[in-house]
């Protein structure tokens, strides 16, 4: 699995912004804690791996059982703290 904040086309780093042009027009700009790590849970699995905010995307290495199954896969600060969801994962049978 590797998660990503942006489609893996646009080659935004995890740590880009989102250039909002509302906010933009109203000189307003969000801030963004820094990605510090990657988690993934799936089919009672759980991986994790430190995240470079200049990289593209987080790989996380996983063994599966087979069978239907929910994932949920989201980025955390360097304290821990839930950020944002990996919006794109890209899966790689191996």
């Amino acid at each position: 699995f590797t998660l990503h904040r942006w489609p893996e086309q646009t080659k935004k780093a995890l740590g880009d912004k989102y250039d909002d042009p509302a906010a933009a027009k109203k000189g307003a700009s969000k801030s963004f804690p820094e990605i510090a790590k990657a988690k993934v849970e799936i089919a009672g699995v759980k991986g994790e791996t430190l995240a470079d905010a200049k990289a593209l995307g987080a790989p996380v290495k996983l063994t599966l059982p087979a069978g239907k199954t929910t994932l949920k896969a989201w980025f955390q600060d360097a304290d821990g703290k839930d950020l944002v969801g990996a919006f794109y994962v890209y899966v790689r049978k191996m």
